[in-house]
């Protein structure tokens, strides 16, 4: 009878087995002792690894129970730059001719510290906010204070929503209405007549779709991609 060999299990073949440098972005990793570890960046440059069972001991030592959510400020001033400098090395390399200006959308995280952290990491990009009702406009008109900043307004529209956005665009805050419907368009031009503001009016793009009827010659049904992108 043949005897198998078996080896002494490490970190290295948990770290391999559950994949935790594909998904961890660098920003989590498995340290000596086999707990999961958080890089976090310090204001110098430096970077530190802290213990997540660390951080779990000492909230269980202060009286916390679990489960615990961990907001990470780092990681977001990470994300948003890494995203803004990935869209600029990008233009920079196709050779586009205007520039990139993201949006958070504040319904994927409504917490107020969430937003302030992203309005004030991506201050040095000029990124933005998504707002999809009057509550999140209100919302973001009080927290981004960078004009140059786009606030998108998505979502149903009624006249107190569109008021209130060309009322900040008065201001010289930059409010672009993401049209959701035709009918839309004629309550934006009626309220913008009325505040005597030229709304900033947006659609959504599909550039890799191909639009087309029966019948119909392609030019009348569909704008190309290129037309979209040099617009």
């Amino acid at each position: 009878m043949k005897k198998q060999q078996v080896k002494d299990w490490t970190c290295e073949d948990s770290a391999e087995l559950y994949g935790i440098r594909n998904w961890g972005a660098g920003y989590f990793d498995l340290n000596e002792s086999g707990e999961i570890s958080l890089r976090v960046d310090g204001p110098n440059g430096d970077s530190h690894n802290v213990s997540l069972m660390e951080i779990a001991r000492g909230a269980t030592e202060r009286g916390l129970g679990m489960p615990l959510l961990l907001r990470i400020e780092n990681l977001l001033d990470a994300q948003i730059a890494r995203i803004n400098e990935s869209f600029a090395r990008a233009i920079d390399d196709c050779g586009y001719g205007n520039v990139f200006r993201g949006v958070f959308p504040i319904k994927v995280n409504q917490q107020c510290q969430v937003i302030e952290e992203i309005a004030s990491a991506g201050r040095r990009f000029n990124h933005g906010l998504e707002a999809g009702s009057k509550a999140e406009l209100i919302a973001a008109l009080s927290i981004l204070d960078n004009t140059e900043s786009l606030i998108v307004c998505n979502g149903y529209k009624d006249e107190e929503f569109i008021n209130l956005g060309l009322q900040a665009q008065r201001l010289g805050v930059q409010v672009f209405f993401v049209v959701e419907t035709p009918s839309e368009v004629e309550t934006i031009i009626r309220c913008a007549e009325r505040e005597q503001v030229r709304p900033n009016i947006g659609a959504r793009v599909k550039l890799a779709s191909k639009v087309g009827a029966t019948g119909t010659p392609p030019a009348a049904t569909a704008v190309s991609s290129a037309w979209a992108v040099t617009t």
